[in-house]
């Protein structure tokens, strides 16, 4: 039986027409400056937002002012080490992203640059059709 993160999950590839039977994976790194988003970043200086999607479940996180939140869903969304933003109530499904993303923009007067995330994935053909979904959060 599949997790309500595994479901999730494969409903978002199916979405996007990226159907596979092997491996999979997504991650996604937003940040808020003027430039393609870098692999690395420190939880204590920058404000970035990640969304990462696997086969068997689904997750964010988000760092700002040197606090945390990490929340994965699984069988049900959890805090995975630290929710110092309080993320945990507002995450139930995973078409729920771009609601959350918006929110901590409002709340810490940010704008997460959708144009230049950073998408690494195994899926080769995936980047336009990923992109194309981050414009619409």
């Amino acid at each position: 039986m599949m997790t309500m993160g595994a479901r999730a999950a494969l409903e978002w590839l199916q979405e996007r027409g990226l159907g596979t039977k092997k491996p999979w994976f997504v991650e996604i790194a937003l940040d808020v400056v003027d430039r393609p988003a870098s692999r690395t970043y420190s939880n204590d200086t920058d404000s970035r937002f990640h969304i990462n999607i696997y086969p068997e479940e689904w997750g964010v996180f988000f760092c700002h002012g040197s606090r945390a939140s990490w929340i994965r869903v699984t069988d049900e969304p959890f805090v995975h080490g630290r929710d110092d933003h309080g993320l945990l109530g507002e995450l139930a499904a995973l078409s729920m992203v771009g609601g959350v993303l918006r929110g901590v923009e409002q709340r810490y007067r940010l704008d997460f640059r959708r144009d230049h995330a950073l998408i690494h994935s195994n899926l080769g053909s995936a980047k336009p059709a990923i992109r194309e979904w981050l414009s619409t959060l």
